[in-house]
């Protein structure tokens, strides 16, 4: 896994769901002993919640999740990804 990963699996749909002055994110970014590099950092988070937004609306497409949660994930996912590093 990436060095952030478990950090991004913590703060992913927090950060999601609340944008990016989610408190616990703005806390870990700017925190250099937590987030000692930022880009590496918000890659793995984009990697995350890809997953996590694709795995949960595979899940229930086929009829194993929450269709709503999953739909509203994949409304967030582009704006939220963008607004984390616009040059992307």
């Amino acid at each position: 896994m990436p060095v952030y990963w478990d950090l991004a699996s913590f703060v992913g749909n927090l950060v999601l769901f609340r944008g990016i002055q989610e408190p616990t994110y703005k806390y870990m970014l700017n925190n250099a002993e937590i987030v000692a590099d930022k880009k590496a950092f918000e890659l793995a988070l984009s990697a995350r919640i890809l997953l996590s937004t694709l795995s949960n609306l595979d899940l229930a497409l086929a009829g194993h999740g929450d269709l709503v949660f999953a739909t509203r994930q994949l409304e967030l996912a582009e704006p939220f990804l963008y607004s984390i590093n616009p040059n992307r």
